[in-house]
């Protein structure tokens, strides 16, 4: 099949010859209906084409207003994007397991992930994908999901559709609201204060929005019962385990070592819901483990602020200015470990005998002690040319001396000793994540010169987004030098890893300090957009369809997206304990295109909707996208409708030339016995290649009777490399199945040590991950990057019901429903992997696609009737298969919850409000509401995962009960 990413000159030409020719058509004549009155027309998301109000579109279009946004009863826009029936894998929860963060939610239509989805604001592309930052809530006036691919009007992203916040450009007066909501339990509190004001002034019309919000934190530790029930626990541990050497009978070294934990780790483990909980570690296993459960949250603290300001002028019936600005600011935090796993271990120095606090005895193979000759008095052994510890022969002629040891598995800072002064009062390292961003637009619109009937567009928008967060991390110098103390003359400045029982030998505090770093990062996103669009009717000598006369839409658009990155000092200079050194990087590239859109009225009950678009990038890439549509209204209350097209998504700059940046994750090793956090160091992939789709809908809308509508949709995504993110356990997973294929290991346990240590040696071996050269059954880090899928097709049925009547006794009622069936969802990694059915499935292994549940729906019940008005909204989320790693272990610790979890059970909640309205005083009308989210308290299902639940598909919070008070003047 010819690659539609190359340059097809031929129907690029054909695309200009008709953007000429339509340039030069005659106006329009006018049709039979000439003496009707004269219907405003309006550009829709989904088409170019100016429309009247309420046209039927080839593409399923959903609407979503500022009724439908207030009826949810939430200040968070991720909660409204997350509970979308179609919409799949956006989290509103924390999830260090997933990547997933409560203060950024991305709309992620059918699940094929947040690039694959083109977010909109008034028509014009954003920066980043975080629907909180988009725009004031008060502000939106509704929000439109085209739910099919739409790239041959909109280019790269659109494949799984388009959603477009569409901002009020009119208001006249002042609305203010003030909202807050809280769980019952008084664990977790979100305020919000919004304004809205718009007036016309001297034929400017004027509207400005703001709003503040703040909301605190929820900890792991206040869902006990769900935290116990999950993984709370790391065999990376502080204090740590440490390779011993081994001595035989006469003392001397025999060159092999054991991995023993310190001596004075805990112990039994106590209730790891407690905050300081087990400060020493606990003893499991043989070895010594740490609580981590304490430090971490289901949702982090975040300050938030937003402002829109729209101003529109009609210099005169030919022309309109109008300019757009909005601002947004995000500040939260983020609470954590102490220290986290993956850090640089094996490039830190030996830990010598006599660093204050080893508790390691050189003994020989029968527990003697050993001695070491001390000729200087001094207390330290002495060391021959090599390093050597010089022995005596006993205790008169030598002095008691401890061994030379090497971290096995170990985290910087813990629960005891002498603590960095940098971290929280709780013991937690609290990062202070930053970002703001503005965009400013300025449009025209006008009248087409010289051609009669046409009308077009103008606009430049200029847009910028900054990384300013807290990079915490801890400084590989300092560690080092403390390790390297001189132990005679400036024992205070040594640094020790080990429990000091006694309180001897204890840190000071200058040395703790010294070796935790923080700096802000400072990374810049702009975007650049200039968009020409023209459009009208063609009719070349009166020329007409049987059905009236064409419409179209031509139009150019530029682009230019930049990044500047610059990591913060310590990752500059690369003093870092957990990452690698950066440097400062910067990328940047424009984009042209070209599009045409025609309306081909076939008939008074048939329309063909035709429109292509050239993309070509300056980093090479292009491509030509067609779509064709038809609308069939053979009845007054039967619509029938259909699209086929091609999509494409380029891969962004961060996905090709990203640097390195390092978190946190969770691994099992096919290969040994690790299964502990360790670090994910993502970076961009410059051998990405563009995904490309065929997409197509099937749609029927009918109306048997008055305030009633049903419409059905069936739509299919076809891609091909696709970009996905490749996950640790992908990594891990197909190192293993290399090595499978390459050794012939077919074993039911873990291969031998020896077999492993060759096949990471051999240059087949994926030296993404990447381990301790001492303990090959320790991963330091793991490198990631997006990678092209080979296959991943999705086919989906949309549901949405709508029924409106009213009594005269009993007010109005409005009934909905809209659900989502996923009848296949199946993925193909590479060729030489096998095709995967995702429906039913949590998919918990791969970042390729989220949780899939086969069916997602929303039923609601509303009623008004005079001042008053109601809603219930149930949420149902049918029951998937549990597939995560179940870090069995856990069942086997004190204090566990654990829940051997096969499936996760349907989920059905409930939320129900109430509002008064219409209630006079101060000049305007106030409206109450009161309501509750999760009505009936329904916690997430208890799971054997990070936090005990499933984090992407379901809340913790439980019940959350709201008030809202709205004045308008």
């Amino acid at each position: 099949m010819k690659s539609k990413f190359q340059f097809e000159n031929t129907r690029l030409n054909l695309l200009y010859a008709a953007i000429s020719a339509s340039m030069m058509l005659p106006a329009a004549q006018l049709n039979a209906q000439e003496s009707t009155p004269e219907v405003e027309e309006v550009v829709v998301t989904g088409s170019f084409i100016r429309r009247t109000e309420g046209f039927q579109a080839a593409s399923p279009i959903l609407q979503v207003d500022a009724e439908d946004i207030a009826s949810q009863g939430t200040p968070n826009m991720g909660d409204v994007i997350s509970n979308l029936s179609f919409n799949q894998g956006s989290s509103i929860t924390q999830n260090s397991l997933t990547g997933a963060s409560s203060t950024a939610t991305s709309i992620n239509l059918r699940g094929l992930g947040a690039g694959a989805t083109l977010n909109l604001v008034d028509g014009m592309r954003v920066i980043g994908t975080n629907v909180n930052t988009f725009l004031p809530q008060i502000a939106i006036g509704r929000m439109d999901i085209v739910t099919d691919g739409a790239a041959a009007l909109y280019g790269s992203q659109a494949v799984a559709g388009v959603v477009n916040f569409v901002p009020r450009k009119s208001y006249d007066g002042v609305k203010v609201e003030v909202y807050r909501q809280g769980d019952d339990r008084g664990d977790y509190t979100d305020d919000q204060v919004s304004m809205l004001a718009g007036t016309e002034w001297n034929g400017l019309d004027i509207v400005i929005a703001g709003e503040y919000r703040t909301n605190g934190t929820l900890k792991m530790i206040d869902r006990p019962d769900q935290m116990n029930a999950g993984l709370t626990s790391s065999s990376t541990p502080n204090p740590g385990r440490y390779l011993v050497p081994v001595r035989d009978e006469n003392g001397n070294l025999t060159g092999q070592n054991r991995t023993i934990s310190d001596p004075n780790c805990g112990g039994v483990r106590e209730d790891p819901s407690q905050v300081g909980n087990n400060p020493n570690g606990f003893t499991f296993g043989g070895q010594c483990w740490y609580d981590f459960g304490e430090f971490w949250d289901y949702r982090a603290a975040q300050d938030a602020g937003q402002a829109f300001a729209h101003l529109t002028y009609d210099f005169s019936s030919d022309l309109t200015i109008s300019g757009q600005w909005s601002y947004f600011k995000r500040r939260s935090f983020n609470r954590g470990s102490p220290s986290n796993p993956g850090g640089r271990v094996g490039e830190l120095p030996t830990i010598r005998g006599e660093l204050p606090g080893n508790p390691f005895p050189a003994v020989d193979a029968n527990g003697n002690q050993l001695y070491a000759m001390d000729s200087n008095g001094d207390g330290v052994p002495d060391r021959d040319s090599s390093g050597q510890v010089v022995p005596a022969s006993g205790a008169a002629t030598g002095i008691a001396f401890n061994e030379d040891v090497r971290f096995a598995a170990w985290r910087p800072w813990g629960k005891h000793g002498t603590l960095p002064s940098q971290l929280g009062a709780d013991g937690a390292t609290v990062g202070s994540g930053l970002i703001s961003g503005w965009r400013s637009a300025l449009r025209a619109d006008f009248t087409v010169p010289f051609i009669e009937g046409w009308e077009g567009s103008a606009t430049y928008l200029y847009s910028e987004q900054t990384d300013n967060s807290r990079a915490n991390n801890f400084s590989l110098s300092a560690l080092t030098q403390g390790l390297n103390c001189d132990v005679a003359n400036d024992r205070d400045a040594c640094f020790n890893p080990f429990v000091s029982p006694d309180g001897s030998n204890l840190n000071s505090q200058a040395v703790a300090d010294s070796t935790y770093v923080q700096n802000r990062v400072n990374d810049v996103e702009s975007l650049q957009t200039f968009d020409l669009v023209l459009n009208g009717v063609i009719a070349p000598g009166g020329f007409s369809l049987p059905g009236g006369d064409i419409g179209a839409a031509i139009g150019y658009q530029r682009r230019e997206d930049r990044f500047d990155n610059m990591p913060s000092l310590h990752s500059l200079t690369g003093d870092v304990f957990i990452g690698t050194q950066l440097f400062p990087n910067s990328d940047g590239r424009t984009v042209d295109a070209y599009f045409a859109e025609f309306a081909l009225p076939l008939h008074d009950t048939l329309e063909a909707q035709v429109a292509v678009r050239n993309e070509k990038y300056s980093t090479g890439q292009s491509s030509t996208d067609p779509k064709y549509g038809l609308v069939y209204i053979p009845t007054n209350w039967l619509t029938l409708r259909a699209t086929q097209g091609t999509s494409f998504i380029a891969p962004s700059l961060d996905q090709l030339n990203a640097p390195e940046s390092c978190g946190l994750t969770n691994v099992s090793d096919p290969l040994t016995s690790f299964a502990a956090f360790t670090a994910n160091c993502s970076r961009g992939n410059p051998d990405l290649v563009p995904e490309s789709a065929e997409t197509m809908s099937l749609g029927v809308t009918i109306e048997p009777m008055d305030g009633l509508t049903v419409a059905l949709d069936y739509s299919e995504t076809d891609f091909e490399d696709r970009i996905i993110s490749s996950t640790t356990a992908d990594i891990l997973a197909r190192d293993y199945f290399n090595f499978q294929q390459a050794t012939g290991y077919n074993g039911a346990d873990k291969p031998p040590m020896d077999l492993v240590a060759a096949w990471v040696a051999n240059p087949l071996s994926d030296d993404r991950i990447q381990r301790d050269p001492n303990n090959l059954a320790q991963i330091d880090r793991i490198i990631t990057s997006d990678t092209n899928a080979s296959k991943m097709s999705v086919k989906a049925f949309d549901l949405k019901v709508a029924y409106m009547f009213g009594t005269r006794d009993f007010g109005t009622f409005n009934l909905g429903l809209d659900g989502t069936y996923v009848d296949s969802y199946s993925y193909q990694l590479s060729e030489d992997r096998p095709e995967v059915e995702a429906v039913g499935n949590q998919n918990a292994l791969t970042g390729a696609v989220p949780p899939m549940p086969e069916f997602k729906a929303n039923a609601s019940l509303g009623w008004s009737m005079d001042n008053h008005s109601a809603n219930i909204i149930v949420r149902y989320i049918d029951e998937i298969t549990f597939d995560a790693d179940k870090f069995s272990f856990q069942r086997l610790l004190p204090f566990s919850n654990y829940r051997d979890v096969s499936v996760l059970r349907a989920s059905t909640i409930t939320d129900a409000s109430y509002t008064y309205s219409g209630l006079e005083g101060l000049g305007g009308e106030f409206a109450f509401t009161v309501g509750a989210r999760n009505l009936f308290d329904r916690l997430p299902q208890k799971v054997p995962m990070l936090g005990g639940m499933e984090s992407v598909l379901y809340d913790p919070t439980g019940r959350m009960v709201y008030g809202r008070v709205t004045f308008d003047l």
